[in-house]
């Protein structure tokens, strides 16, 4: 197994438990995908707590505006879904963080 990969489970002390505040912000039914854990994971232990929230945040509000029903875990890893949804590239959203 490659050694890059993050699993929630490997997460510990301070980082577990910003782990666990930052799935709060993601939808219920939704926190159980493990690739989006796994994303999730990564984001933290790579960027932080504050710049994962944003990231957060952000992508939910960008999928909103786009009506994206597709999978969370493929809009948020996937800036071509992103960019294809047409929205105005001249007036981006406001960044949360």
């Amino acid at each position: 197994m490659p050694s890059n990969i993050i699993f929630p489970e490997g997460i510990e002390g301070p980082l577990h438990d910003a782990f666990i505040r930052l799935m709060e912000l993601i939808p219920e039914e939704k926190r159980t995908e493990e690739k989006l854990q796994r994303l999730l994971a990564f984001r933290l232990k790579l960027d932080g707590e504050d710049p994962t929230r944003a990231y957060i945040l952000n992508k939910m509000e960008l999928a909103v505006e786009c009506q994206y029903t597709g999978n969370l875990y493929d809009f948020m890893k996937d800036d071509r879904i992103e960019t294809s949804c047409g929205l105005d590239e001249q007036d981006p959203p406001d960044l949360i963080g």
